[in-house]
């Protein structure tokens, strides 16, 4: 797939897409994510529409103006967070283990294809579409500028739920406290999202300069940010994929014996 040449070209190993077949297959799939993804239904059926039609109107980087579309880069790591929250959970985790035979290059290649599965579909995705979709109504200045700025932000709010993820993707049980907590970001998450508009509207969006400013400074941050939570990642899986290891050993030793 496209998909999949992309996220192997990024994360510059053929595990990256062996990374996004397996997200994507899971997160449609998997009973357990299908269920806690449903508490967000009615926050996209509501918000993205509002957003989406407000962008109609005027550019975002009008003076004097505050317009909805203006909170897209903070409203679509709101579902990334979800993602990253319930990834590591599933019924099905104890076929986790076949993880434990790839080899550490393998391993490394499967984080970084994780990273980029993710951006990819949440986030670049969606904002690409959005550039097109605005740049007749904007002009392709202002289009491609929003695009570059809600990459950024994005991207680095996404390195930071990075550490959400609690090992690795699918391979362990289901936990209820995760999805319970879900609830708070759902009932709390809008007023975050509102202050974010505002003080993002008043103090970026007010000049086109200081919107390129913030978006170099938003891409340095996400760099380092992203580098951190792939580490920590890596470690999280590391050690699920070593005990997963010495589970199967076992396994098969009692077998022989």
């Amino acid at each position: 797939s496209v998909g999949g040449r992309v996220v192997r070209l990024l994360s510059c190993s053929p595990s990256g897409r062996a990374a996004i077949g397996f997200l994507t297959r899971m997160l449609g799939s998997d009973w357990q994510f299908r269920r806690a993804a449903l508490q967000f239904t009615l926050v996209a059926v509501i918000g993205a529409p509002a957003i989406v039609l407000s962008g109609r109107t005027a550019s975002p980087f009008e003076p004097d103006r505050l317009s909805l579309i203006g909170l897209l880069p903070e409203f679509l790591p709101f579902f990334t967070m979800m993602v990253c929250s319930l990834l590591a959970y599933s019924d099905h985790y104890r076929g986790a283990w076949i993880f434990a035979t790839a080899t550490d290059a393998g391993r490394r290649g499967y984080v970084r294809g994780i990273y980029w599965s993710i951006c990819l579909l949440f986030l670049a995705v969606p904002l690409a579409a959005a550039t097109i979709f605005y740049a007749p109504y904007w002009g392709p200045r202002d289009a491609l500028l929003f695009g570059a700025y809600g990459l950024a932000v994005a991207s680095l709010l996404l390195g930071a739920q990075l550490l959400l993820i609690d090992g690795l993707p699918f391979g362990h049980p289901p936990r209820p406290a995760r999805t319970y907590g879900l609830m708070a970001v759902i009932m709390f998450g809008p007023v975050v999202l509102g202050i974010a508009w505002i003080a993002q509207g008043w103090l970026i969006y007010r000049s086109r300069w200081g919107v390129v400013a913030a978006t170099a400074v938003f891409t340095c941050v996400a760099v380092v940010v992203v580098r951190y939570g792939l580490r920590e990642l890596a470690m999280k899986i590391g050690r699920d994929l070593a005990r997963m290891g010495g589970a199967s050993q076992g396994m098969f030793e009692s077998a022989d014996g």
